[in-house]
C-alpha cells in the first residue's frame, strides 16, 4: 500500500496515505455526531424525544460497526464500539416507557 501511488485531482498519494484519511475523518464525524446527539438530548423535553434519538444513535453506530468490521482498518472499528456501547448505556441510563 505505501509503495502504490496515484493522483486524485492533481495530487500524488499512496493507497496507505488514503486509507489513513479515510480512517481518521470516519473518527473525527463520529465524534461530531455524538456531540450532536448530546445536544439533541440536551434540547429535548421529554425522556421520550431523548430514547428515540438514542435509539437511532445506537442502529446507525451498530449498523457502521459491521461495515467498518468488514471493510475499514482499525480507528473507525474502535470509534464505532465505543459510539455504539456509549448509546446503549444512555438507552439503558433512560426511564422505562411507562414508568
Amino acid at each position: 500500500m505505501r509503495e502504490s501511488v496515484f493522483a486524485i485531482g492533481g495530487i500524488r498519494r499512496t493507497s496507505l496515505d488514503v486509507v489513513n484519511g479515510i480512517s481518521v475523518a470516519m473518527g473525527l464525524a463520529l465524534v461530531l455526531v455524538g456531540v450532536l446527539f448530546l445536544m439533541v438530548a440536551r434540547v429535548a423535553g421529554s425522556a421520550e424525544q431523548t430514547r428515540g434519538a438514542a435509539a437511532l444513535g445506537l442502529v446507525a453506530s451498530l449498523v457502521f460497526l459491521a461495515v467498518a468490521a468488514v471493510l475499514l482498518p482499525l480507528p473507525p472499528i474502535v470509534t464505532f464500539t465505543v459510539a455504539s456501547a456509549s448509546f446503549a448505556i444512555a438507552l439503558a441510563g433512560l426511564p422505562r416507557r411507562g414508568s
